[in-house]
């Protein structure tokens, strides 16, 4: 496999998964790095080479996951720990009031989405913010479709009651 051509197309994105996840740009570049390491080291268990995408993505939930799990064992917590690079909004230069409006709107998402459970931040993640389908999603996470939908549904469920705050 040409491990340098997949690292070109998918680092960018899982990248972005994880930092969304992680709240933490070093977690981030680290669980990438291992995430493309585990994958060449069991380059054999991948079967179906077309869908490697969900395969890098699952190494990486997984990666992901069992940080989460240490980081949990030892009372330290990612949660409300988001560094400013975790989603890309697009900062109009030419006027302030919207900037700050939109800063204040990151900001309140930022919050909203480090309240979520691991759970609900990563269908929340893969769906709205990189616009995986239902199907991906279920591959990655090996979550049911019913599963998916009912994850996606309430993660937005409980975004949208604190953007509804924020909009009152």
């Amino acid at each position: 496999m040409d491990w340098e051509s997949i690292y070109q197309k998918h680092s960018r994105g899982i990248y972005q998964y994880l930092l969304n996840m992680s709240g933490n740009s070093h977690d981030a570049e680290d669980l990438l790095q291992e995430t493309f390491i585990k994958a060449m080291k069991s380059e054999a268990a991948l079967r179906e080479p077309d869908r490697i995408h969900s395969w890098l993505m699952t190494i990486s939930r997984n990666l992901f996951l069992d940080l989460y799990k240490k980081k949990m064992r030892r009372n330290t917590s990612t949660a409300g720990n988001f560094s400013d690079g975790m989603m890309e909004i697009p900062a109009e230069q030419v006027n302030p009031e919207r900037n700050a409006v939109l800063s204040d709107f990151r900001s309140k998402l930022l919050q909203a989405m480090g309240e979520l459970s691991e759970t609900y931040r990563t269908a929340f993640t893969l769906s709205i913010l990189q616009k995986h389908s239902y199907r991906e999603i279920g591959e990655i996470t090996g979550w049911t479709p019913a599963m998916v939908k009912i994850n996606v549904f309430r993660a937005r469920r409980k975004i949208a009651t604190v953007l509804v705050e924020f909009r009152g």
